[in-house]
């Protein structure tokens, strides 16, 4: 009868680099890792709450960004992105689609004050951005509307 070595030892150093290493059940046992904080936004006269994103979460942002062409290929559309991003991210208070456009449309500096906090916590990046931007060159479609 074979045994899952990986549930049934103890965690041990790993033998070069010392570190302890997890097993599945530790790690799926966790207590939940999403990230929540209070921005302050002075431009609205005020503070919202957040959270970081899932995993989840972050594919369906990206898998919206990205418009696939008939012929192959396809275009990233940032704008799509920071929008989703935020419709996920903010949840004090919760915002919907078409409100997310509205406040899209104003001040820069609130909304970039919004997803820079969103990058942090949900552990995005600007690179992030510049690769599928590489990646999926713009054509044309900006998603402001």
């Amino acid at each position: 009868m074979s045994t899952d070595i990986t549930t049934t030892q103890p965690t041990t150093p790993s033998d070069d680099s010392g570190q302890v290493m997890l097993t599945k059940d530790q790690i799926l046992a966790l207590p939940s890792d999403i990230v929540e904080e209070i921005v302050d936004v002075p431009e609205w006269g005020g503070s919202i709450r957040i959270r970081s994103l899932t995993a989840a979460e972050l594919a369906k942002v990206r898998q919206a960004s990205i418009r696939f062409k008939t012929n192959g290929g396809g275009d990233f559309i940032f704008a799509e992105q920071e929008k989703r991003q935020f419709e996920y991210g903010v949840v004090e208070p919760k915002f919907t689609k078409e409100e997310v456009n509205v406040l899209f449309h104003r001040s820069a500096a609130a909304w970039r004050r919004v997803m820079d906090a969103l990058d942090r916590i949900s552990g995005t990046s600007d690179q992030d951005r510049r690769e599928a931007e590489a990646a999926f060159p713009a054509g044309g479609r900006d998603g402001s509307d």
